[in-house]
């Protein structure tokens, strides 16, 4: 990709599906049956105020399981096993602490800045966090560890097109299936994921352009 666009992103998210289609089927399918059952499962629970953070937490779980499988077959392919992960090491662990360290401090500062009476700020924030942290989870998942810090640097230059990528790839997808989740509710247990596995792809194929496969230039202390 030669050109940092959302143009060329989205060219590449089609290359990646048409080229690798057969292995996103094979290792989405055990985490997409699994988040659609425990999702549909728990929808009629959402009134006890017990359940919810509970329900929010394990849907947090396979979102990770989706991630981290989606980036390394966007990165790397050639090492995705049929069904997903072949094992479960600290490389795993590290992403899993990462994916669910980063979304819920964002949850928790949403949740702060609408109790404190700014809740207009919470989704331009949570974006903007989520864009300059975004790194962190393909250089992970693939092996080139990437720290917080390490994507803060890595994004200073790339601000606007990180924002774009975190923000226009949900927003398309949220516009195009709303329609199916208005006449199928329950579809949004499917669509959900979907969107997740665009999005991304969004952000592995930044990471490909800013830091390319095997590269390490920039220093994550």
């Amino acid at each position: 990709m030669t050109d940092f666009t959302i143009r060329n992103i989205t060219l590449a998210i089609w290359l990646v599906c048409s080229n690798h289609w057969q292995l996103i089927v094979t290792s989405l399918s055990l985490p997409f049956i699994a988040m659609f059952l425990f999702a549909f499962a728990i929808s009629g629970t959402y009134e006890n105020v017990l359940v919810i953070p509970l329900a929010d937490l394990a849907l947090l779980f396979f979102q990770a399981f989706i991630a981290l499988i989606t980036h390394r077959v966007t990165l790397i392919p050639e090492t995705v096993p049929k069904f997903g992960l072949r094992n479960f090491g600290s490389r795993e662990l590290f992403f899993f602490a990462y994916f669910i360290g980063i979304f819920g401090s964002i949850s928790i500062l949403q949740f702060l800045l609408s109790r404190a009476g700014a809740a207009l700020l919470t989704l331009p924030i949570a974006i903007w966090l989520l864009s300059r942290f975004s790194l962190c989870l393909p250089g992970i998942a693939i092996g080139d560890f990437v720290s917080i810090k390490g994507s803060w640097k890595l994004t200073r230059p790339h601000q606007g097109i990180m924002l774009m990528v975190v923000l226009i790839f949900p927003l398309v997808i949220a516009l195009c299936t709303t329609p199916f989740i208005i006449l199928v509710p329950a579809s949004i247990f499917l669509l959900e994921p979907v969107a997740t596995v665009i999005t991304v792809m969004a952000i592995s194929i930044a990471y490909a352009h800013i830091r390319p496969v095997g590269k390490n230039e920039v220093s994550n202390s």
